[in-house]
């Protein structure tokens, strides 16, 4: 239930489909994880991004750009990889992600014609899924998305005042009309948002405007203990998940 929610461990999520709040662990990005259906293999196709958002481990200054890979280096690793892994596995969902994966939509392109040749060689099973702020959506590559039925998982966390705090984005509305193509073309997104503590005041707002957008899902993440002073107190966690529950539960 909600009112035990671990806000330093668990994000939980609003399921369109279904109309219920579902938790759920965030997500190990290093790990190829096998279950009945399938496994999730999960590719970093470069680590740079376009954005600085303010609790971002990238902003932070963790990670060594100048260690970067080319394009072809990474193809070639990455291709390799993924040969070696279909010896065994024949049905996979290859989750990319970054940084800003779509920074590198030339490889991106590349791997998936890799993936859809072994589909028709092998007889394998390949569904793609891709993890992005959606910044850099425009009508080639979400016309891409579609064509190879990716499952697209947009982070966005609230609305653009929220927005341009968090990531200095001051303006969403390219990324709402990628949403909204994505839905009508039967493939609709999924919301992945960070919570955090300068937001609370825009809080309600913000759950609003999310759960006003054609998406199947949207999935509130606590920042992490990476940023300690944007972590959310225990009462702070508390009317979030209060305000959050309330609005599912009256429809709002």
């Amino acid at each position: 239930m909600i009112e035990h929610f671990n806000v330093k461990e668990k994000g939980f999520e609003y399921d369109a489909r279904t109309n219920l709040i579902l938790q759920s662990h965030r997500k190990n990005f290093t790990e190829i994880k096998d279950d009945e259906r399938f496994s999730l293999v999960f590719l970093e196709l470069t680590k740079r991004c376009n954005l600085a958002c303010t609790y971002c481990y990238q902003t932070a200054g963790l990670i060594k750009k100048n260690l970067e890979k080319t394009t072809d280096e990474k193809y070639q690793l990455l291709s390799s990889l993924l040969n070696s892994l279909l010896q065994t596995k024949k049905n996979m969902r290859i989750i990319f992600y970054g940084g800003e994966p779509l920074l590198e939509f030339d490889l991106l392109k590349r791997l998936t014609d890799f993936c859809d040749k072994k589909m028709v060689d092998n007889g394998c099973s390949i569904s793609y899924e891709i993890v992005t702020n959606g910044v850099l959506l425009n009508e080639q590559i979400v016309d891409f998305l579609i064509d190879k039925k990716f499952i697209t998982a947009i982070s966005m966390d609230g609305n653009t005042e929220t927005m341009f705090r968090n990531r200095g984005i001051n303006n969403v509305l390219n990324i709402e009309c990628s949403i909204k193509k994505l839905h009508e073309k039967g493939l609709p997104a999924k919301i992945l948002a960070t919570i955090q503590k300068e937001s609370i005041f825009n809080f309600e707002n913000d759950i609003d405007y999310l759960l006003s957008l054609p998406v199947n899902t949207v999935k509130f993440v606590p920042c992490d203990s990476l940023c300690a002073s944007l972590l959310l107190s225990a009462k702070e966690a508390k009317k979030f998940c209060n305000i959050f529950e309330s609005k599912v539960k009256n429809g709002e």
